[in-house]
């Protein structure tokens, strides 16, 4: 996947029903806004979240995405609980966290 440019904030619905996409591009620390970005994405395995949970919108970022695999996204090891304390507003469940 091409990267994406740091001045990047928005990425709402970006990937949204990409149906193809099973690895996605990482998620640069500024961006403030996944809401429903990976939504659909029924072959999504794994993407890595470089920024902190606070200060970004994630409602429904992994909607109907059931081929994450557990630990498949990757987030900072200091927010790893955080991630999994709201896994329900993204619409996926703690297990498919893990720090790095």
């Amino acid at each position: 996947c091409p990267e994406i440019p740091a001045n990047v904030t928005n990425l709402s619905e970006c990937f949204g029903g990409c149906k193809s996409l099973t690895t996605a591009p990482d998620i640069p620390a500024n961006v403030t806004n996944l809401s429903a970005c990976f939504a659909w994405c029924s072959k999504l395995e794994g993407v890595k979240i470089n920024r902190n949970y606070a200060g970004c919108n994630f409602t429904d970022t992994f909607n109907q995405c059931g081929a994450l695999k557990d630990g498949g996204i990757k987030v900072p090891s200091s927010q790893l609980q955080t991630y999994k304390n709201n896994a329900d507003g993204m619409k996926t469940t703690a297990a498919k966290f893990s720090g790095f």
